[in-house]
């Protein structure tokens, strides 16, 4: 008999979802580059307090280096909605703002993971 494990990260409530349905020794997801386009997460980096890190000059989200651990985001859009919790405060402490331009708005995960050095969309 064989198995097949496949990896994943996510939660219930979020909409960055990463899965590693391709088998990829390591990996807890994957996503391909041509879904990239419509499905956009990144990495940012993060404080030690817990804060997102950003540019001093444009105030946006720094983004981890490949290979580097940030926390995973997804971007709240049409078709990506993150409709938060019954407390408003709990909610508004998952969404980010200002990540890649100013007024866009993105989940924030918790987790942090890295982008494999090697591999584009590897996670």
């Amino acid at each position: 008999m064989s198995y097949t494990i496949f990896e994943l990260d996510g939660s219930t409530e979020g909409n960055a979802l990463l899965v590693n349905n391709v088998g990829i020794v390591g990996a807890c997801g994957y996503l391909p580059n041509f879904l990239s386009k419509i499905y956009k997460l990144c990495l940012v980096q993060m404080s030690t307090d817990g804060e997102v890190k950003r540019d001093p000059v444009t105030n946006l989200a720094l983004l981890a280096e490949n290979g580097k651990a940030g926390q995973l985001l997804g971007k709240i859009a049409s078709g990506l909605e993150f409709t938060g919790y019954t407390d408003s405060k709990s909610t508004e402490k998952k969404i980010v703002r200002d990540v890649l331009e100013k007024g866009d708005m993105w989940f924030a995960s918790g987790d942090m993971l890295k982008q494999k050095n090697d591999e584009s969309g590897v996670y």
